[in-house]
C-alpha cells in the first residue's frame, strides 16, 4: 500500500482575493522541490520542471484533493489527511485542487503566513447581502490581505473581503456549557455515587456565534467547535491586521465597536445579540435552558 502522500501542500500558504475572471492557469506547488507551477484549470495531472509528475485526486473518505505520483495508478494509496485507503480515486481538477487547497489556509503563489488563521465547519445561520445560502457550512480564512468565507459546496462560490471593507468581527453566544445527570448525595457513600455518576454523564456543548460584517454584507455563523475565549484569543492578529487597514483607510466609515472587543452594556449590540440568541432558540438550535444560560452571561 502506498501512501498518496504529497498531500500536504507545498510550504508556501496564505490567502489572496479569489480571481474575477476564468483562469488561463492555476499555481501549484510540487509537494517534492517545492517549485510552483502554472497548471491548465481543466488539467487532472501535471508536471513539475523537476520532472515529478502528479495526478489530482479527490479522496473518497476525507473529499480532500491530494496530489499522487502518476507511477502509483491503479494502486492501493493512502490519504495522507484522514488515513483512509483507496482505489482509483475520482480525478480533481486542477481549479477544483487550488480551492481545496485555499479551503485549508494554502495557496501556493504567495508567501508563508505564520498569522494566517482557519475556521472550519461553521454554519452559515444568517446573512444579508451574501450570495451563499443560509445553512451552508462553510470555512471562514482570515489570511494577509483579506478574509474569505468558502462554502463546503462547489457549486457555491467563496466570497472575499479585504480587510479594508471589513467594519467587523465579533466572537460571542454561550460558548462552551457543561451539563449532566444532577444527581445528588447524602453521606459519604451517597455523595461519592452522586460525584462518579454526574462526572460520567457530563457533556459539553459549544455554541459560539461569529459575526462578520463589511460594508455591503453580514454574516452569523454557529460553532459546535470552538470556544468563545480561545477562538477570540487566537484571532488576535486577524483583529491586529483590521485595526491597521482602519488606520490606513481613513475614508472608511468609523466603527462604533472596535474589531474583536465585547458589546459594552446599553448599546444596540446587546439588542442585536439577544435577537440572534433568540433566533437560535426559536429554531432549534439552542435549547430553553441554553438561551437563558447565554441571555444571563450577556446581561451580566
Amino acid at each position: 500500500m502506498e501512501d498518496a502522500g504529497f498531500g500536504h501542500p507545498p510550504d508556501t500558504p496564505s490567502g489572496g482575493p479569489p480571481p474575477t475572471e476564468a483562469l488561463a492557469s492555476v499555481v501549484l506547488g510540487c509537494p517534492k522541490c517545492k517549485v510552483v507551477s502554472h497548471v491548465a484549470p481543466d488539467a487532472t495531472n501535471w508536471q513539475c520542471v523537476c520532472g515529478a509528475r502528479y495526478d489530482l485526486a479527490l479522496c473518497p473518505k476525507c473529499a480532500r484533493g491530494v496530489h499522487f505520483p502518476d507511477s502509483l495508478r491503479g494502486r492501493k494509496l493512502k490519504c495522507p489527511f484522514c488515513k483512509g485507503t483507496f482505489r482509483n480515486p475520482a480525478a480533481m481538477k486542477a481549479e477544483d485542487m487550488a480551492v481545496d487547497l485555499r479551503r485549508h489556509g494554502v495557496r501556493a503563489d504567495q508567501a508563508p503566513d505564520p498569522d494566517t488563521r482557519i475556521m472550519t465547519d461553521l454554519s452559515l445561520v444568517d446573512a444579508g447581502g451574501s450570495a451563499i445560502v443560509k445553512g451552508s457550512i462553510c470555512t471562514v480564512a482570515c489570511y494577509a490581505d483579506g478574509i474569505a468565507v468558502m462554502p463546503a459546496s462547489m457549486l457555491q462560490g467563496e466570497e472575499f473581503w479585504p480587510y479594508a471593507k471589513v467594519t467587523s468581527l465579533e466572537v460571542g453566544g454561550p460558548g462552551a456549557i457543561r451539563r449532566n445527570a444532577g444527581m445528588w448525595g447524602f453521606g459519604i457513600g451517597g455523595i461519592a455515587a452522586a460525584t462518579a455518576i454526574n462526572r460520567l454523564t457530563t457533556k459539553t456543548t459549544i455554541n459560539t456565534l461569529v459575526h462578520l460584517t463589511t460594508h455591503t454584507t453580514e454574516y452569523v455563523f454557529l460553532s459546535h467547535k470552538y470556544g468563545v475565549q480561545p477562538l477570540q484569543t487566537s484571532l488576535t492578529p486577524v483583529f491586529t491586521r483590521m485595526r491597521l487597514a482602519s488606520t490606513a483607510s481613513p475614508s472608511q466609515a468609523p466603527q462604533s465597536v472596535p474589531p474583536g472587543a465585547p458589546a459594552l452594556p446599553g448599546t444596540a449590540s446587546i439588542a442585536d445579540e439577544l435577537a440572534k440568541l433568540a433566533h437560535l432558540r426559536d429554531s432549534g438550535v439552542l435549547s430553553d435552558e441554553e438561551f437563558q444560560s447565554a441571555k444571563a452571561r450577556l446581561l451580566g
